[in-house]
């Protein structure tokens, strides 16, 4: 059996997410890896939290 190795990304971007987007985004570095290498490797990690952050915080709004 053959073992073959990936280049996993640092994905260390400008981090200017709320906590509620670092800790989603430390969510997924630890409980769905594949999913948030995906999102680094494609450049959607930002545009992702984003939209959570947008999420939430009109969640937050309409209470």
């Amino acid at each position: 059996m053959e073992i073959t190795t990936f280049l996993i990304s640092n994905c260390q971007g400008n981090k200017t997410y709320s906590p509620m987007g670092r800790m989603h985004e430390k969510y997924l570095k630890e409980n769905n890896s594949i999913c948030f290498e995906d999102l680094c490797l494609t450049g959607g990690v930002g545009i992702y939290l984003a939209k959570l952050n947008a999420q939430a915080q009109n969640c937050l709004e309409s209470e």
